[in-house]
């Protein structure tokens, strides 16, 4: 079995005694000491470690507090730890098991008995850890499209919602950006839906390759995708739509043609500061906004210029010399 191990406190004596101890069950592939919990924290920070024994000459508040303590700790909370000391009564053992501790054991508690509740000890340490990714990936998978790895429409309107939470309580702006494949269809019908496929991975990975750390990039369903954008500036997000527009243009799919284009049609929606829209409202203004670029021609940017919001379109007419709409 690979595990680690981590002997801490005791006088010298007992930790050469314990790590006999331990040594003799064959659990562990590295056995590591540490005379005082300020380098145990130390360590623990620099290498994984499977489980603890935690040596006291007499149990104290010092002992407790930090096993306590040990416990909050979500890198460190699911590390099993065994507290020895020389005497045990009663009230003691209850004290460091309330505290935490798996087990409060003897230093006279035979190898085999150790063995045991080692063995026992990692074992459920494994189940829990194999259960907490069977929980991730349920989650992953109930977030994330299958396709193309990006977020999906679930997350993509939770993200919003608490974009939008956010913005009205900050006055911070954002943007939405909705992404449309033009003519998608005729691909598929063209060269079937596992060419079609290759198409959208191919624009999700040119999407992820385009944005920050701090924007969400989302299949918002079929052909079409989603970008929430924090704090973007009114020319900002246009340079960005206008980047991923071009990018896309310039992908070469061994698929496809050379002759056959690849476009696609941008909507805009920006969120200034104030705006207090809900995220409903405002990817509806976002999908006028695409669907004025499909009229429009397609492959080109629209920006959502409400005649109920007139000051956001005077204020973007005189920050920037760009017009509100784009000829690709």
């Amino acid at each position: 079995m690979t595990a680690t191990s981590l002997i801490i406190g005791c006088s010298g004596r007992d930790r050469r005694h314990l790590e006999d101890k331990i040594r003799g069950t064959s659990a562990f592939s590295h056995i590591m000491k540490e005379k005082d919990l300020a380098r145990a924290m130390t360590t623990m920070k620099s290498r994984a470690v499977d489980m603890i024994f935690y040596g006291v000459s007499d149990p104290s508040h010092e002992s407790y507090g930090w096993i306590h303590e040990l416990g909050t700790q979500g890198n460190w909370s699911e590390v099993p730890v065994f507290l020895f000391a020389h005497t045990g009564a009663e009230e003691e053992r209850i004290r460091g098991l309330e505290a935490g501790a798996c087990d409060f054991l003897s230093f006279e508690t035979s190898e085999k008995e150790l063995a045991a509740r080692i063995r026992a000890q990692l074992g459920w340490k494994q189940r829990v850890a194999l259960l907490r990714r069977a929980k991730e990936d349920l989650e992953r998978q109930a977030t994330t499209d299958p396709l193309t790895g990006l977020f999906n429409r679930r997350f993509f309107q939770r993200a919003l919602e608490t974009e939008v939470a956010r913005s009205n309580r900050t006055e911070a702006p954002f943007s939405l950006m909705l992404i449309d494949v033009d003519r998608f269809k005729a691909i598929n019908d063209t060269y079937g839906h596992p060419i079609g496929d290759v198409v959208l991975k191919a624009i999700a990975q040119a999407l992820q390759d385009s944005i920050r750390r701090s924007d969400t990039a989302c299949r918002f369903g079929g052909e079409e995708f989603a970008l929430i954008m924090p704090g973007a500036s009114d020319e900002n997000i246009y340079r960005v739509a206008e980047r991923i527009r071009k990018k896309i243009t310039r992908l070469a799919l061994p698929q496809l043609p050379e002759n056959h284009p690849l476009t696609v049609s941008i909507g805009i929606r920006r969120v200034p500061r104030g705006d207090l829209s809900d995220a409903q409202q405002i990817v509806s203004e976002a999908d006028e906004a695409l669907y004025a670029a499909k009229r429009n021609g397609r492959n080109r940017t629209e920006i959502f210029d409400g005649p109920e919001n007139p000051a956001a379109t005077e204020s973007w007419t005189n920050q920037s010399p760009l017009p509100l709409t784009h000829q690709a």
